[in-house]
């Protein structure tokens, strides 16, 4: 496979600006804990944006103001939902803007604050149509059809187990759902390969160029007008291993973050190369 020249750019030059989300409950224990300490901890399923990373997104919201938005699209995790709601909540074209919800453009499966335990009670509940700032779930309800598919959708991104085994925790966390053990048998699920992510940095690069394609289909007719942004508010190992070059020559260990992606920090804006 052909390696492109350029995949991004750490500017705001191009049209479709990729941002990771702020700073994060799991972010902050992580960074004081390790990674090992705080990867089950059920307290960090899905969690919010620190006090701190909400004011950094006020504050980095008056970088946008001025900037043309063609369209946002957001992961539908809670710290990128809240991230883009405290970005552009006060941007002049706020009556405009419709934030659409896209399940392509998650985090990797592999940690707890990778689950989004109450997706439907909490995260649509807090961010939709009737919202300040507006969130259209479409593109995510258009693949996950029942209520039961939407709340359990991360299972699809899960390729390091086997189908039996993934079918086998798929039945068990499900029937649990609303019970005593249902964080248990989640936290279970998190440890069985817990030195493994659940999800291959192969399968999230694939992910990411899914996306790019698109992009790439939906934004056709002002693919080159850099004028108009595009706005992606995502997170660190989704850039990471979809802007790789040994992911591109597939050179690489499926349990292995690649060394050469894009890495942000909470906030991070990047021009990506679509």
């Amino acid at each position: 496979m052909k390696i492109p020249e350029k995949l991004y750019s750490k500017d705001t030059k191009g049209k479709f600006l990729f941002i990771r989300h702020g700073q994060t409950s799991f972010n902050k224990a992580m960074s004081e804990k390790g990674i090992k300490k705080v990867k089950s901890d059920p307290k960090f399923l899905d969690p919010e944006l620190t006090k701190e990373g909400i004011e950094e997104g006020k504050k980095f919201s008056k970088n946008y103001e001025n900037y043309n938005i063609e369209q946002i699209y957001v992961s539908p995790l809670y710290r990128t939902l809240q991230s883009a709601y405290f970005l552009f909540k006060n941007h002049p074209q706020k009556n405009e803007i419709i934030i659409k919800v896209h399940p392509l453009i998650c985090e990797i499966t592999n940690c707890v604050h990778d689950i989004p335990f109450n997706l439907i009670n909490r995260n649509k509940k807090d961010f939709n149509m009737n919202s300040e700032i507006k969130f259209d779930w479409s593109l995510f309800d258009n693949i996950y059809k029942s209520d039961f598919d939407k709340l359990f959708f991360y299972f699809n991104n899960i390729d390091t187990i086997s189908n039996d085994i993934k079918k086998e925790k798929y039945d068990i966390i499900s029937k649990s759902y609303g019970k005593e053990n249902y964080i248990n048998n989640i936290i279970d699920l998190i440890n069985f390969n817990f030195d493994k992510h659940m999800e291959s940095p192969k399968h999230v690069f694939e992910r990411f160029n899914l996306f790019k394609q698109f992009l790439r289909d939906n934004h056709k007719n002002t693919l080159n007008d850099c004028d108009k942004k595009v706005f992606v508010i995502t997170h660190n190992c989704f850039l990471k291993c979809g802007t790789s070059k040994i992911i591109y020559n597939y050179t690489i260990n499926d349990d292995d973050i690649p060394s050469d992606g894009c890495l942000c920090n909470n906030f991070d804006v990047v021009s990506i190369c679509i």
